[in-house]
């Protein structure tokens, strides 16, 4: 049916017009005027001075008017806006009684003037301070609220292309900052589009943006002669998008009604009524565009089945027809090949065939295309199938997950597929039963596969082997192929693939096979370790478990006790490789720890594991024991090794600098034979009156001897032997290195070298600066994982080589496959080695390392959850990263757990201890929730676990700055870590069942000394300190807990006012049974912490004085006072925050001559409020007196007359005039030549200085209106008396126009009798400080405030010269050359 546009255009638009309306009366804009109207309206110089001091402030308010009005509160620390404020003082004084209506004074029964008290206010101004509502918290502000959109739209996809193919400029979806939700540019003709919207919104801001770049076009409205403001074109576009995601059934009423309602002027809606024909003409035009290009687009996503059966239906139009079996295979083809032209092509064909009554050419055509079914790999799943899913490349074929676990067990590669049309990594076993998606396989592999399966080519002798294979199990494979071994993979192929990645072992399937001449070679291995000359060493590990034998990671005294012996039955030799001078036993238990070589594929060296030395003349064997070695004594001679050099090498110590040279300390005595090759060593010599006290450095020191030090380079000692320290020639750093990561660090510092613990680094192409935060080797070259300095984990990591080179950025995972691709790019350059097998296989089994720590307890170490910028502010940077380092390692740990005690059914009892005795039951909890978090997706992970890991993201753990990462993601199967998850949580509630039932609830005293005793209980800690520190401190309150009766109840008092000060009460660790971690770790510990932040506000009464302190910015702000309440002194005591109020406020008392132990707590409000008191009398006292002495001004008026009023240079101009010489210059000037308002104004000058001017007459009006609006001038005799002449002199001048006289304002004059503007001094009194400014375009405020600098005098000056020679020119003209 055929849409009417016009009227649907109308209806839409009338909708909108009601929507808006109904905005203008409804409640919230009810809400949102009312809370508006309390915001005061600045004047122009006030609103200048905000905007220079915070350009960004939208709504400002003062200290008080924000918690009064707005129950909101100014956030710590912020910076106030000074802003001028009235300060007016009212005066009260006698004055003659003016009748109202004459406007003379009223006389009494003796003919003298009555007297009256008038009060009056004399204007004055102070700077006073406000704040932005950026800088404040509390209740939220009421606005005009446009609601996000979130629903879904149908045809999304389809849309979203229409709208972007009708947009007239190009597109793009990008993060963009603050609020926009999108933008165009006219600048750069380009829209812009905010991602991570929800559908609806993402359709309506793109309309919204198109309809600018269609109507706002700078260029466009130029041609067209259009001028539009902000308000007319966020009205137009956002009217459009509402109309034309009407017509498209998308409802957009909540966002786009209060959205043209906060751009419209006013109720009238003057834009939205003024653009309306414009708003119904676009958006009808734009409709007919988008439905053009739908229709467009639908054609083309018509699917390949669909389009086979039209082309079946049209061929059968024509006469042909096709037996069920044709067109079945038709539409088979079309599906399993998704290939028009191909199916098109065969159509066509058997159409030809049919029609020729060509059976052997149509069974040609269909065997041809069963053929080409049937080599697709998996026949359950066809190309189109893949290409809607999303997969749209031709470099893969479909397979169903069956299909893919078959050709995975048969050795293919298997890739899994995405939706947003991209493949991932080769899977593994598992990895295929985690994806829920389709697979693919490559289209060249099963080429080949299709190839080799050909007679022809299986006659070809050269694809056999040449030599006999052997078949090996994965494990045997990869430890085979790190030995350099050619490994094989049994495919379906008859010729064997090599492999090329350690990868393919270890994704896949579990047989694999190897030359049978090198498996004899490696059996012979431990023969050449055994017996050979050259120096190596090997590493036996067990590997399979024998029940009867099993003493795997036990330590010796468990295998005596068990009566077992070490056996070489027992053990598989993992690993050889040549012994180096270096090569000690704890140098090798550490390296195949921490930096396993990449071929080494045994587990970390660890207890059970037997460690072979071949020095080339004697053979032994160490048990790697719980502490230490012990010797195999049965089959090997003892070692000799220096082991107190190499303990040295382990020990940790201080980290120094001598004159900021680094070395490290130790407060033993060292020997010089002892000293590892490369560093110095010395002596401190302590001073006689302090031996601790180090003084001196020396080669050796007998007596004295603080301690010694080594040195990564030498000391000049000097022709004397020693070096003197002074106060600053030895610093600690605070950091704790062993000597070999001592010397491993300055190695790499002299070499220029990034390490592990390097920050401030500098990255090419990036800003700012960024530190390590993870490492990998890969082909003998270390990379390094940066993070940035001030962004932390906010922004992408980048990787450098140690050169500090950029190798790769955009990381957000870790040392992932992008890294994977950068550093085998990096390492193709430089070796010259284009193919990526060369070197990925070290990539994957480096990119990741993982650390083997059983034997650390990290328990007690809490999850850092701040982010890096945060680390780095607070001095926190070795918190986070080992916070950092111990999630992965936690990660893997949760890993190996599972894989240990997981038997295919169930769960060994230690399964989840294993993990939290070593990292605690937060960090566990934390990886646990950031695992779940990441796979939320995932249907088997049950709803109890993900509801609970969606809670541990609470605010008690900061989730406004929460961290969760991918790297951080336990990688076993979804529902055995399922299960996992669920041992953890029961455990968890275990410990939270003997831990949280202690309190029962808390409760605050409002005063202990009060009686009876006013108790209120909260059932958390946080209301009970929100209400006790509501209280005023002057009154000895309490906050206590509560316990549950078990067995017993009680209570406790844990923090008391005492004196004014917050102090923690320590009666619980007196009390049997409250000194427990509950009430540590939950109670006290975050008492102490709100107390170390929160503000103070104090006064004290002592003998002869009070005393006020309270905290601000820098320190304590302080005052003391007389026992007047006058102030004594006062000021700012600034700290560093060391200082507490207690010791501050004695520190301060003592510079007084006062004992703070005297004073006693008062009402720090009323000692201010009786402060203020007093000074305001002291002011009013010394003003009285001021005024007594002051002698009276003499005040005089004169007047001025401006040509134009507005612009008083740009016309004459004339001062200093008495009312004569005013009127004779007005009568001169002609009203016509410069079509401006000519005036005639006053000046009043006391004492020959300066006061005010203003105009008179405008026009041949007088002011007075205006002028006695000013209640200076309206209380001022002088210019109230030239008001009233003035009148007179106007009313008889306009008397002459009337009978025609045509007599002049002069002329006028003479007629009436006008008084003489001098004031007697005696009739003047009080004090008149008041600047004014011609015109009306200020407040009185304003005037008052800014004619306050005199400065204006001086300007005023110079253009009354400019003005001079101005109207000497009017009357005279241009001046001859020689004048």
């Amino acid at each position: 049916m055929a849409v009417d546009r016009k009227q649907q255009m109308k209806e839409i638009t009338e909708r909108l017009e009601q929507g808006v309306k109904d905005i203008f009366t409804s409640e919230m804009y009810t809400t949102y005027l009312r809370t508006m109207a309390k915001f005061h309206n600045y004047s122009f110089n006030n609103t200048l001075l905000i905007a220079m001091q915070r350009p960004d402030a939208t709504l400002v308010a003062g200290f008080n008017a924000w918690k009064n009005k707005f129950n909101r509160y100014v956030k710590k620390g912020e910076k106030g806006i000074q802003i001028i404020a009235p300060a007016p003082i009212k005066e009260v004084e006698e004055r003659e009684k003016i009748d109202k209506d004459t406007g003379l004074a009223v006389l009494n029964e003796n003919g003298e003037p009555e007297m009256e008290r008038v009060e009056y206010v004399v204007p004055r101004f102070r700077v006073t301070t406000v704040f932005d509502v950026s800088q404040t918290d509390g209740e939220p502000i009421p606005l005009l609220e446009v609601n996000e959109l979130t629903a879904s739209v149908k045809d999304y996809a389809l849309l979203l292309a229409a709208i972007e193919q009708v947009s007239p400029v190009p597109m793009r979806f990008d993060e963009i900052e603050g609020d926009a939700k999108g933008y165009y540019s006219d600048a750069d003709k380009e829209i812009c589009i905010r991602v991570g919207m929800g559908e609806s919104q993402t359709i309506k801001t793109m309309i919204h943006e198109v309809a600018h770049a269609m109507l706002h076009n700078s260029d466009f409205m130029k041609q067209r002669g259009e001028e539009k403001d902000r308000l007319t074109k966020e009205t137009e576009a956002e009217s459009i998008a509402f109309t034309v995601c009407s017509a498209l059934g998308i409802d957009t009423s909540d966002y786009s009604f209060p959205y043209v309602a906060s751009w419209a002027s006013g109720k009238e809606m003057k834009e939205l009524k003024d653009s309306m024909d414009t708003i119904r003409l676009t958006a009808a035009d734009f409709l007919e565009k988008l439905e053009a290009a739908v229709a467009e687009r639908s054609a083309e996503r018509m699917t390949a089945m669909q389009y086979a059966e039209k082309l079946i239906a049209n061929k059968e139009q024509e006469k042909t027809i096709f037996d069920d079996e044709q067109r079945n295979l038709i539409v088979n083809f079309a599906f399993k090949l998704d290939d028009r032209a191909a199916t098109e092509e065969l159509v066509n064909g058997l159409a030809a065939a049919l029609a020729e009554d060509d059976k052997e050419e149509a069974n040609r055509l269909m065997y041809d295309a069963q053929e080409k079914i049937e080599n697709l790999p998996d026949g359950m799943i066809g190309l189109s199938e893949m290409h809607d899913y999303g997969y749209r490349k031709d470099d893969v074929l479909p397979l169903t997950k069956e299909g893919a676990r078959e050709w995975h067990r048969l050795g293919e590669r298997i890739y899994p597929l995405f939706r947003d049309g991209t493949a991932g990594d080769y899977a593994s076993q598992e990895e295929i039963e985690q994806h829920d998606g389709i697979f693919g396989i490559r289209t060249d592999v099963w080429k080949s596969i299709l190839l080799e399966q050909q007679e022809s080519y299986l006659e070809d002798d050269f694809t056999y082997p040449q030599f006999p294979f052997s078949p090996i199990t994965r494990e045997q494979a990869l430890q085979l192929y790190d030995d350099g071994k050619q490994i094989y993979l049994v495919r379906t192929s008859l010729r064997p693939t090599i492999v090329t990645e350690r990868a393919e072992i270890e994704r896949g399937s579990d047989a694999f096979q190897i030359a049978t001449a090198d498996l004899e070679l490696e059996k012979n291995r431990e023969e050449s370790l055994l017996q050979g000359s050259e120096k190596q060493f090997g590493i036996y590990q067990i590997t399979e478990r024998d029940p009867e034998h099993d003493y795997r990671f036990m330590g010796l005294d468990y295998v005596e006790k068990k009566g077992m012996t070490v056996s070489r039955a027992d053990y598989d030799l993992i690993y050889v490789t040549p012994l180096t001078d270096k090569d000690t036993l704890e140098e090798i238990f550490e390296r195949f720890n921490i930096q396993r070589p990449a071929d080494f594929t045994g587990h970390s060296l660890s207890v059970s594991d037997v460690v072979v030395l071949n020095d080339g003349e004697s053979v032994k064997a160490y048990y790697v024991d719980s502490i230490g070695f012990a010797e195999l004594p049965d089959f090997f001679k003892e070692r000799n090794l220096d082991l107190q050099k190499e303990n040295l090498l382990n020990e940790e110590l201080q980290e120094i600098e001598i004159f900021d040279k680094p070395g490290l300390f130790s407060n033993g005595r060292l020997r010089d034979e002892d000293v590892p090759e490369g560093l110095y060593r010395y002596d401190l010599r302590g001073s006689d009156y302090d031996p601790g006290q180090p003084i001196t450095v020396e080669k050796t020191v007998v007596v004295n001897h603080v301690a010694s030090v080594l040195m990564a380079e030498e000391l000049d000692l000097g022709a004397e032997g020693r070096l003197e320290l002074g106060e600053e020639g030895l610093n600690f750093t605070g950091a704790e290195l062993t000597v070999r990561e001592f010397m491993e660090e300055q190695q790499q510092k002299r070499n220029g070298l990034i390490h592990g613990d390097s920050d401030h680094i500098a990255v090419e192409g990036h800003i700012g600066t960024w530190y390590a935060i993870d490492e990998t080797e890969i082909g003998g070259e270390k990379f390094f994982l940066l993070e940035h300095e001030e962004h932390g984990d906010m922004a992408a990591c980048v990787a450098v080589n140690e050169q500090g080179k950029l190798v790769a950025e955009d990381l957000w995972n870790g040392f992932d496959e992008d890294f994977q691709e950068a550093v085998q790019k990096y390492l193709s350059e430089k070796w010259n080695m284009p193919k990526k097998e060369d070197v990925v296989s070290e990539i994957i089994e480096k990119a990741a390392p993982v650390l083997d720590n059983s034997a650390q307890d990290y328990s007690d170490v809490p999850v850092y959850y701040e982010p890096f910028s945060y680390a780095k502010e607070n001095d926190e940077v070795d918190l986070y990263r080992t916070s950092y380092r111990l999630n992965s390692e936690c990660k893997q740990a949760i890993h190996e757990a599972i894989a240990d005690n997981y038997d295919g059914m169930y769960f060994g009892d230690g399964a989840v201890d294993q993990v939290v005795r070593q990292y605690g039951m937060e960090r566990v909890g934390y990886i646990l929730a950031n695992t779940l978090h990441h796979k939320s997706y995932d249907g088997r992970f049950s709803r109890g676990n993900k509801e609970w890991a969606e809670q541990v993201s609470t605010p008690e753990h900061n989730a406004d700055r929460m961290t969760f990462r991918t790297d951080w993601v336990v990688d076993s199967h979804p529902a055995i870590l399922d299960g996992f998850v669920t041992m953890f949580r029961e455990e968890l509630e275990a410990q939270k069942e003997q831990e949280q039932p202690f309190v029962k609830q808390f409760y605050v005293v409002k005063n202990l000394q009060a009686a009876p005793l006013k108790i209120e209980r909260f059932g958390n800690l946080d209301d009970a300190m929100s209400q006790y520190q509501a209280l005023p401190n002057h009154y000895m309150k309490a906050l206590g807990v509560e316990k549950n009766p078990n067995p017993l109840p009680g209570s406790l008092d844990i923090l008391q006012c005492k004196n004014g000060l917050d102090t923690i009460v320590e009666d619980y660790k007196t009390v049997p049974g409250w000194d427990n971690p509950y009430i540590q770790n939950h109670v006290v510990q975050p008492l102490q912490g709100a107390l170390a932040v929160q503000d103070v506000e104090l006064a004290y009464e002592l003998p002869d004085a009070y005393f006020h302190i309270q905290t601000c910015e820098d320190g304590f702000d302080y005052t003391l006072y007389n026992k007047d309440f006058t102030e004594r002194d006062g000021g700012i005591l600034e700290t560093d925050g060391d200082k507490s109020v207690q010791e501050a406020m004695t520190e301060l008392l003592a510079e007084f001559g006062c004992d703070a132990a005297q004073g006693r707590i008062m009402d720090a409000a009323e000692l201010r409020e009786q402060a203020d008191m007093v000074a305001e009398q002291q002011a009013e006292v010394l003003k009285e007196k001021l005024a007594a002495e002051r002698p009276a001004p003499e005040e005089t008026l004169s007047f001025y007359v401006a040509e134009c009023l507005e612009f008083t240079f740009a016309g004459e101009f004339h001062d200093h005039l008495t009312m004569e010489e005013a009127l004779e210059a007005y009568d001169k000037i002609p009203s016509e030549r410069m079509n401006a308002d000519k005036c005639i104004g006053f000046c009043i000058e006391e004492d020959g200085g300066f006061v005010g001017m203003y105009e008179l007459v405008v026009n041949d009006k007088v002011q007075r209106e205006n002028i006695n609006s000013i209640n200076y001038f309206r209380d001022d005799k002088l210019v109230q008396q030239a008001i009233s002449d003035m009148e007179k002199l106007m009313a008889a001048y306009a008397a002459g126009e009337r009978t025609g006289d045509g007599a002049s304002v002069l002329e006028a004059k003479k007629r009436v009798r006008v008084g003489v503007y001098a004031l007697d001094p005696k009739e003047y009194d009080g004090e008149r400080v008041l600047l004014l400014l011609p015109g009306n375009c200020l407040t009185d405020e304003e005037m008052l405030a800014i004619l306050d600098d005199r400065n204006r005098i001086m300007e005023k000056k110079e253009l009354e010269e400019i003005n001079k020679k101005w109207n000497e020119f009017l009357h005279t003209g241009i001046p001859d050359e020689d004048e």
